[in-house]
C-alpha cells in the first residue's frame, strides 16, 4: 500500500487513468479510486497472511527436528574449489567460464 497510493497520485498528476476492464475499476472516479485502494489493502493483507503462515510452518518444522535451508557443501568439494581458486586468476573470467 505504501507504493500504491503515491503511484495512483502520480498517475493522476500525469493525466493517466488506470482502468481495469475485468475488475470494473476506473481511477478517474471517486468510487474507482476507493476500489483501487481496497483491492490494494486486501492484497497487502493476503501477503502478510501468507508470510505469517510460512513462518509458522517453518517454526513447526524446526520444533519437529527438521533442518531447514541449504545442505552444507561436502568438505571434499570445498577443498577442490579452494584448490582451483588458488591456481586460477580470478580476474580472468574467460578461464572460469571455460572450466564450467
Amino acid at each position: 500500500m505504501a507504493h500504491l497510493l503515491p503511484a495512483l497520485e502520480e498517475f493522476d498528476y500525469l493525466g493517466i487513468r488506470f482502468i481495469s476492464v475485468q475488475d470494473q475499476v476506473d481511477t478517474a472516479s471517486p468510487m474507482g479510486k476507493a476500489m483501487f485502494t481496497i483491492i490494494g489493502a486486501m492484497a497487502e493483507l493476503e501477503s502478510a497472511l501468507i508470510s505469517e503462515r510460512v513462518k509458522a510452518g517453518m517454526a513447526a518444522a524446526r520444533a519437529r527436528g527438521k533442518s531447514l535451508g541449504r545442505p552444507a557443501t561436502p568438505a571434499p568439494l570445498v577443498a577442490q574449489i579452494e584448490g582451483l581458486a588458488a591456481t586460477t586468476s580470478l580476474t580472468d573470467n574467460s578461464v572460469i567460464f571455460q572450466r564450467l
